[in-house]
């Protein structure tokens, strides 16, 4: 009897220290998908999204692509990160000034609980 209380008080015991792990990434280092107030360019998505496009007018799309996707993350003070384009050739110098333009452009955080957070952002440009 004894045997049987004390194996169950190692597996109680084991079961305490695996709820109390720490996550592996910290709620500072968190990049959220779903927020309540999403990030916004202060000079207006619009206006943006016309100036990228206008560095990519003489992009060649293969395959009849359409749109150009730039991934980045918004940081906390409103700088992007992690710029990531999805296109056939992204070597292209036309791509390469829109994604200048986009590390220049200057944003409003994300917010989520009352609280500043980074953000996974994805800017979809189409091509005419």
């Amino acid at each position: 009897m004894k045997n049987i209380i004390l194996v169950f008080f190692f597996l109680l015991r084991g079961f305490k220290t695996i709820a109390q792990e720490s996550p592996m990434i910290s709620e500072e280092d968190k990049i959220y998908v779903f927020v309540q107030i999403k990030p916004t360019p202060k000079e207006g998505l619009t206006k943006l999204s016309k100036k990228v496009a206008s560095k990519l007018k003489k992009v060649q799309l293969v395959d009849n692509e359409e749109s150009i996707f730039f991934g980045f993350t918004v940081e906390k003070d409103g700088s992007l990160s992690n710029i990531t384009v999805k296109s056939k050739d992204i070597n292209d110098n036309n791509i390469q000034k829109a994604v200048r333009v986009l590390e220049e452009s200057d944003w409003y955080p994300a917010k989520h609980n009352g609280k500043i957070v980074r953000y996974r952002f994805v800017l979809t440009v189409k091509i005419n």
